[in-house]
């Protein structure tokens, strides 16, 4: 597996740790962005050469190249000794008083970058940027309060700060303040306000404000009217500036041709970058890609490489994938007892494929001790996450009377809600009841309706099936 995702100093939480974090824990949204305020991305080789000159914002900017997806030893050496650089040219021109490379300092300082790692210090260094008017500087310390870093944990405060981060033309400090105007932490709620003030952070360069503005315009929440080539638009930028979740959400516009031509192939470069960025949605969706040939020819090595990271970075869905590889032996030698485990973990972790899978395990015997009754629990469990194979099981079981009384009428609830998320099996079985009137009256229209469906979605027998 990768290495473990690393976080930046507090202050980035502009976008990554701090503020953005706390709204990833309210919200759900996953977040990264850069600092960088210019609307195009430097190349390594012109980064080289900026530092080489003794700027020291392009040595930071081309040790985050190396670093912030996967990378070798050696990359993550260069890294700190580009880091280590950085510091003291920053101190250098901290100590003339400019106020931008004391951010500078403050921000290795936070993250432990080319120095040793110190909160306090920080602060300090995030204080002087902030009273020289760097935004950057402000949008730090308005993390700190947000996180108690080093100091009381005060929202009033931390909004204030923010604030006046957007007003220096700081890119995350604006994006933060945006969110802050859009849940009320601090001040009163204005979602127009936030609107604005995030597109005026994607102006500036921020990765979250793009990603913002192009969740809104997708989703069309708000007050917000939908709209798929605007939304697009901002989410292609988003993950140019390595934002994970405007990649994973730049993919499903190619999955879904929204406001762009479908390209299965595009989402799934898009989910490679957010993988290698660390998105556990990333990791599971592109494993799925490789699993199902979703944009590029059938892999199951590779599927089974990216859902391993995936799995370790604690992905229910990836881990449930993984666990199907190895029931299936698929890629990987068929092992029950390793698929057991996985899937266990899988649906501990909410995914109800995972749950669906173990319920099968313990009706087949396979790698665990056959139990009807066991397997009617996750089955439940499974259908309650929306799973529409864990229905189907639990109709099934309901109407072969395993692992509790035969019950017509539940059985036919599960199987319904199953074979309207579309399990051929649901169906299938649906069509039975409706041919011989077990539970429901006999009625060959509606048996031939589910027999036709189940066809459809691939059940074979189903197409065979007739109703006098």
């Amino acid at each position: 597996m990768v290495k473990k995702e690393s976080y930046p100093p507090f202050w980035r939480l502009l976008s990554l740790v701090g503020l953005c974090c706390l709204y990833l824990l309210l919200s759900g949204v996953a977040c990264k962005t850069t600092t960088a305020q210019s609307k195009t991305t430097p190349q390594p080789t012109q980064l080289k050469a900026q530092c080489d000159k003794n700027v020291a914002e392009a040595c930071v900017e081309l040790a985050d190249s190396y670093t912030r997806v996967e990378h070798t030893t050696q990359q993550a050496t260069q890294a700190e000794q580009l880091y280590k650089k950085a510091y003291g040219l920053f101190m250098s021109q901290c100590k003339k008083g400019k106020a931008q490379a004391c951010y500078g300092v403050g921000d290795l300082l936070s993250s432990g970058k080319g120095v040793k790692q110190d909160d306090k210090q920080a602060l300090v260094y995030a204080r002087k940027a902030c009273d020289g008017k760097a935004g950057d500087g402000c949008a730090a310390l308005g993390a700190a309060y947000v996180n108690g870093t080093a100091v009381k944990r005060d929202m009033a405060q931390a909004s204030t700060l923010v604030q006046k981060a957007c007003t220096l033309n700081s890119g995350d400090g604006c994006a933060t303040w945006g969110l802050f105007q859009q849940k009320g932490w601090g001040t009163t709620k204005n979602q127009k306000g936030a609107f604005e003030t995030f597109e005026k952070a994607c102006k500036l360069g921020s990765a979250m404000g793009c990603q913002r503005i192009g969740k809104l315009y997708l989703t069309g929440i708000q007050g917000i009217r939908k709209d798929h080539k605007r939304s697009y638009t901002y989410l292609k930028r988003a993950c140019q500036l390595y934002s994970k979740s405007g990649c994973v959400d730049l993919s499903i516009m190619y999955e879904q041709g929204w406001g762009v031509e479908q390209d299965n192939a595009a989402a799934l470069k898009a989910l490679e970058k957010a993988c290698r960025m660390g998105s556990k949605y990333g990791c599971a969706s592109m494993g799925a890609y490789y699993f199902r040939g979703i944009g590029v020819d059938k892999n199951y090595d590779k599927a089974r490489i990216v859902l391993e990271k995936a799995c370790s970075m604690k992905s229910g869905e990836g881990c449930a994938l993984l666990g199907i590889l190895y029931v299936r032996g698929m890629g990987v030698q068929r092992d029950y007892k390793r698929a057991f485990t996985l899937t266990s973990k899988a649906c501990r972790m909410g995914a109800g494929a995972g749950c669906s899978t173990v319920s099968a395990l313990y009706i087949k015997g396979w790698g665990v001790r056959r139990d009807f009754k066991v397997a009617l629990q996750y089955a439940k469990k499974a259908c309650q996450m929306n799973s529409r194979d864990g229905c189907a099981a639990v109709g099934s079981l309901y109407t072969q009377g395993l692992g509790t009384k035969k019950d017509y009428k539940s059985a036919y609830i599960f199987l319904l809600r199953g074979c309207k998320m579309n399990s051929n099996a649901a169906c299938l079985i649906l069509g039975n009841m409706y041919q011989f009137g077990k539970g429901v009256e006999k009625d060959c229209i509606f048996a031939k309706k589910y027999y036709k469906k189940a066809c459809l979605l691939g059940a074979k027998s189903a197409c065979s099936q007739s109703c006098p």
